[in-house]
């Protein structure tokens, strides 16, 4: 077994360095959400176009681009655990930024379903990347704030892909595709994709300029060494003996991403066939509030937790996590069948604001986790988080509407609904599990405060 010297006695990283370094991986998330979100605009085109259904669509919205993500994650995470996650990280933007560009040379359903496929695969590379060198480069008091900063990416991103996206549409709208050069596109949205997607590499580019954080929290064997490698039935016994409480956050957090997936999936749709919005005006309109209610949650969520920690709260990522849920769910249920679009808005983006505590549930994991699993542990979040949350999210909603009310106008119903199953479910689960996850701080506060982890 290889030795390596232990950081355990090294200064944390510079804290200008560290944050640059979460600047640009926030940019970077900003940019995946983008990429991914940006199809929720063009739900009407392309159905016209492709020829669809609601049911098919919700495909391509989800399960299309989170399989591939979230499997692509589980044996990429082995390499991240070990190899340079700044490499890792500049390949997957490279990858999903082509990908997206490829939706846009596209003609058929098969060929677009592909190519979302492709896009997930490149985003597999950022969240358990990220978190790990986050992680690596500020001590547990600083964490969350530092963790949510990065999470800005979500309503960031998901702003970005109304606004731009309302914009680009109407921009194309007056295009004929036939008259672009070089990439003989056939329909106007796939234009759209061209101009999102292609400048990620520029994102990718800027990977190359932060240092990687040297490893922290790392295993080592009762003779002092430090374990390079852990094996996956280390990983597995490790979940095992936690299960209780990697449940409870895989699971009760995992409903609560399919639950914003499944909405953000389809509230534009909702304001565009309910209250007979513009894609454009639903894009300004609702990403800018989108943006800076994300925004403002993240930053609040992650102040909190900060501040509990100081007071003594090891379990503050988990309690502001808890707030944020029961906050959360009556506003969701109840924004989507008012009748008013302006008081919607505001309680949708109420709703944003307390749901996006949820990312600070990264921090809960990699608190009780050892520095070689914290690649595996975060991949199997994305895992689960993707395939329940983004796979099915989006389909349960068009589920609800097209076999349960076989309505396009009842899209709101199926919001509703989705929010007040999924909501008190996931809320119930992760209380269920904050006594395990006490436990499980207790025993690691002595890999989170730079000390060596037995092997044992």
């Amino acid at each position: 077994m290889s030795v390596t010297p232990s950081v355990r006695d090294q200064a944390w990283p510079n804290p200008v360095k560290s944050w640059y370094m979460v600047a640009i991986l926030a940019v970077a998330y900003s940019l995946s959400f983008l990429d991914r979100q940006i199809l929720t605009l063009l739900v009407g085109p392309i159905r016209r176009d492709l020829q669809i259904s609601d049911f098919q669509m919700s495909w391509l919205l989800g399960m299309a681009f989170a399989s591939f993500y979230a499997v692509v994650g589980l044996p990429m995470s082995r390499l991240i655990d070990r190899a340079s996650r700044r490499q890792i990280v500049f390949w997957g933007i490279s990858l999903w930024s082509l990908m997206t560009a490829a939706c846009g040379l596209t003609r058929s359903y098969a060929q677009l379903f592909i190519a979302r496929m492709g896009v997930g695969v490149g985003e597999a590379a950022l969240n358990p990347s990220a978190f790990s060198m986050v992680t690596d480069s500020f001590p547990p008091k600083k964490r969350s704030l530092a963790m949510s900063v990065f999470h800005l990416g979500i309503p960031i991103g998901q702003g970005m892909a109304l606004i731009i996206g309302g914009s680009a549409i109407a921009w194309v709208a007056h295009i004929d595709p036939a008259s672009v050069p070089i990439f003989h596109v056939e329909f106007s949205w796939q234009l759209v994709f061209l101009m999102v997607g292609l400048p990620g590499l520029i994102v990718a580019a800027l990977m190359q300029t932060i240092q990687e954080p040297p490893r922290r929290g790392l295993i080592v064997t009762e003779a002092g060494a430090v374990t390079q490698k852990v094996s996956i039935r280390e990983v597995a016994s490790f979940l095992n003996l936690r299960r209780f409480t990697f449940f409870a956050i895989y699971v009760g957090v995992g409903l609560k991403i399919t639950l914003g997936y499944g909405s953000s999936a389809w509230i534009p749709t909702y304001f565009i066939r309910v209250h007979h919005w513009t894609a454009t005006e639903i894009g300004l309109v609702y990403g800018s509030f989108s943006m800076i209610s994300g925004i403002a949650g993240n930053f609040l969520c992650g102040s909190i937790a900060n501040w509990l920690a100081r007071k003594g709260h090891r379990d503050a990522p988990m309690l502001v996590v808890l707030w944020g849920y029961f906050l959360a769910i009556p506003l969701a249920i109840i924004a989507p069948l008012v009748p008013s679009a302006a008081f919607a808005i505001f309680l949708f983006q109420a709703a944003t604001f307390f749901s996006n505590f949820h990312v600070l549930a990264p921090a809960t994991l990699v608190a009780i986790t050892p520095n070689q699993m914290r690649g595996q542990i975060s991949a199997i979040y994305v895992f689960l988080a993707n395939i329940i949350g983004l796979g099915l999210g989006p389909t349960i909603v068009a589920t609800f509407t097209d076999y349960l009310f076989h309505s396009d106008l009842a899209v709101g119903y199926s919001l509703s609904l989705t929010s007040a199953i999924l909501g008190p479910s996931g809320a119930l689960i992760l209380l269920w599990g904050l006594k395990s996850y006490r436990k499980c701080l207790k025993e690691a506060e002595q890999w989170d405060s730079d000390e060596p982890v037995s092997a044992h």
